[in-house]
């Protein structure tokens, strides 16, 4: 890898118009008073597996894209600078960042006023209380991506419309990483300028002080679409057409790798993927994965895709080799589901449960690796019983002591699969 560093502040080290560059390096000290400038990229430009490192104080531009340039496998600490800039320059096509680490403040600036920017499943770390993402002009969307705000006090997605062009950012399966001074969307309208407008679909707000929030005077609009937000928080969104349809509160069970553990409220919950959105998740796995064994895929909620598990529909009966192939007619029979509630386990290994008919039951016993509970995939314990219908309870012997997921599975003798249940103890 080749390191490439300006000798001024009045020009970019390298412009590319049309053209590419791979496995390159950028050093950007203080150099003038403008600041040194990247790499531009610029008439369908592409630039992959490239590094940026602003050393200086100066205020810089690591990357400028104008629309239609495309930006994938980069690593860019801006410091508290801007990192990646989308110019207002017409292009063909949206400007894209894949695959990338992007630090600064903000990660993302937007100035493409009427056209777009598409970035997917990259990290964005806010700097400088920043927003991650702030659009000016055009819209910005942000599909299956890790945003870390944590120790700043921006938001993830901000929509900025003091102009007379509109300003729109969208987040669709976006993990957000917060602290009490962080919110989660923005929308900043004048009476003078154009309309704002910040949304967010199937996406996990974690640790955030506040969900959405509005300022200025002018249109703006915010929505909320099948968001968790964990622990609760409020909205500042007077003044603005607010929507949140489907959105809930609860503990979303993440792993150290973002990815929901067993029993987690996110997993194939989100909306089926439409024919614009990205179809895989931020590891590059593929989306629509059956992660609770119901034997329907759907995509999860947030950023990270839970694993498939295996689920066995019922087979239907096949006719012995010779026999006629005669159908008998269809006759009634058990379609219900059985029902397991009121699990829990005590600090002595008796988990207890409740069925309402008679059926086979899985308890799955998983050792958390911290404090807060976040589970590994290692099985400590699994125990298969059939048990009738009422209160039950079951000893699991030879537990150490620690903090511990047991999760549920319950299927009855025609096969209907009841809804998996896990709940959270500590043994003594």
């Amino acid at each position: 890898m080749r390191i490439l560093e300006p000798a001024n502040g009045n020009a970019f080290i390298l412009e590319l118009h049309g053209g590419s560059v791979s496995d390159v390096g950028l050093s950007l000290p203080s150099i003038g008073i403008d600041g040194p400038q990247g790499i531009m990229l610029s008439e369908g430009a592409t630039a992959d597996h490239v590094r940026a490192a602003l050393t200086g104080d100066y205020p810089a531009k690591p990357f400028v894209l104008d629309p239609g340039a495309h930006l994938s496998h980069a690593d860019i600490d801006a410091g508290r600078r801007a990192a990646v800039i989308v110019s207002d320059i017409a292009g063909a096509g949206p400007a894209t960042i894949t695959d990338s680490y992007v630090r600064g403040g903000p990660a993302l600036l937007g100035f493409h006023t009427g056209q777009t920017a598409l970035l997917q499943r990259d990290k964005l770390v806010a700097t400088g209380d920043q927003d991650a993402v702030l659009t000016f002009g055009g819209t910005t969307i942000v599909e299956d991506s890790v945003i870390d705000l944590r120790g700043e006090n921006g938001a993830a997605l901000g929509a900025i419309a003091n102009m007379s062009a509109a300003a729109t950012v969208e987040g669709r399966h976006v993990t957000v990483l917060g602290d009490a001074n962080t919110t989660g969307a923005t929308a900043y309208s004048s009476s003078q300028g154009g309309p704002a407008k910040a949304t967010l679909s199937d996406s996990v707000l974690l640790g955030v002080g506040r969900r959405a929030e509005r300022t200025g005077d002018g249109t703006a609009t915010l929505a909320m679409t099948r968001v968790d937000t964990w622990p609760a928080a409020p909205d500042s969104v007077a003044g603005a057409a607010f929507t949140h349809d489907g959105a809930f509160s609860a503990d979303p069970l993440l792993e150290p790798d973002l990815m929901p553990d067993a029993g987690s409220r996110l997993i194939d919950a989100a909306a089926p993927i439409g024919p614009d959105e990205s179809a895989t998740g931020f590891y590059g796995t593929a989306r629509a994965l059956d992660g609770d064994g119901s034997c329907d895929a759907r995509p999860d909620i947030g950023a990270v895709e839970a694993p498939a598990v295996a689920c066995a529909p019922p087979s239907p009966p096949t006719a012995p080799p010779g026999a006629p192939n005669i159908q008998p007619a269809p006759q009634a029979g058990d379609a219900t589901a059985p029902v397991l509630s009121h699990l829990r386990l005590s600090t002595k290994r008796v988990a207890r449960f409740e069925l309402s008919e008679r059926a086979t039951v899985k308890l799955t016993l998983r050792r958390c690796a911290n404090r807060a509970c976040t589970c590994t995939r290692r099985t400590v314990r699994a125990r298969t019983l059939t048990a009738d219908a009422g209160a039950r309870h079951v000893r699991l012997r030879r537990v150490p002591p620690g903090r511990y997921l047991l999760r549920a599975t319950v299927v009855d003798a025609a096969g209907n699969r009841g809804i998996a249940r896990a709940t959270k103890a500590r043994v003594a």
